[in-house]
């Protein structure tokens, strides 16, 4: 049974597909040939598929011309706090995660144009999680008050990060191995910055050319205390080599 609208320019077919057991909505004179918009006998809703596996599957074939896309649209208000779109997690009802694009006109400047994942975990339960591979523990995990895990296989809410930046994994044994972290200038100087809380003066440690420097400037000729060759091993204390 079906209810057909029919214009000179086109025809919607609204009915019920007996054979396939699908509730369908099709821009089609035919009412078997598209499957548009169904719903299958457990609920699920299917765009472009006869057969949904969740409650809600979008399908499509790409092309040169055409990707795949999912919209979440929104009208942007001057400076208005629902300025934003997106996706909202709940558990009975409450709210718990949230993926959002904030708006150009975002009441809070420091927000807008930027796609934000949100999670209601604390510091000890839950986080933000990312699996390159769909089994085993996350390589990447934000915790509930910032800390930031990294390693292949290594995070979970019963392991999690305990500093603002931990990293995990196997350690150099032969020369050929990997470091853990790796800082690569891809112009200049790699440098690393370091400060304190009561300290005006950081502290940088600085690899150039042939040499690593230690010492209070980014730059080695100046405020240089430590000096190591990299390839003699020899060290200069109290400044650079002149």
């Amino acid at each position: 049974s079906l209810i057909r609208f029919d214009q000179s320019t086109g025809q919607v077919v609204m009915g019920y597909d007996h054979s396939l057991q699908l509730f369908k909505i099709n821009n089609h004179s035919t009412f078997g040939a598209k499957n548009h918009l169904v719903v299958n006998t457990d609920g699920n809703v299917g765009v472009g598929t006869a057969a949904p596996g969740d409650l809600l599957e979008v399908s499509g074939s790409a092309s040169s011309t055409a990707a795949i896309l999912t919209r979440i649209n929104f009208d942007t208000g001057s400076g208005a706090a629902a300025s934003y779109g997106g996706i909202r997690f709940t558990e009975d009802g409450a709210s718990k995660a949230y993926i959002t694009y904030m708006g150009s006109n975002f009441t809070t400047a420091g927000r807008r144009q930027t796609l934000e994942f949100r999670s209601n975990a604390t510091a000890s339960t839950g986080g933000i999680a990312f699996f390159p591979s769909n089994s085993g523990d996350a390589d990447v995990f934000f915790r509930g008050d910032g800390k930031v895990g990294i390693g292949d296989n290594k995070w979970s809410v019963t392991a999690l990060p305990q500093a603002a930046l931990h990293v995990k994994g196997t350690g150099v044994v032969a020369a050929g191995d990997e470091p853990l972290l790796r800082v690569e200038a891809i112009s200049g100087n790699a440098a690393i910055y370091l400060k304190d809380s009561g300290s005006a003066q950081p502290g940088y440690i600085v690899t150039s050319y042939n040499n690593l420097f230690i010492g209070a400037s980014v730059v080695p000729a100046a405020d240089t205390h430590l000096q190591i060759s990299k390839s003699t091993g020899n060290v200069i204390i109290g400044g650079p080599l002149s």
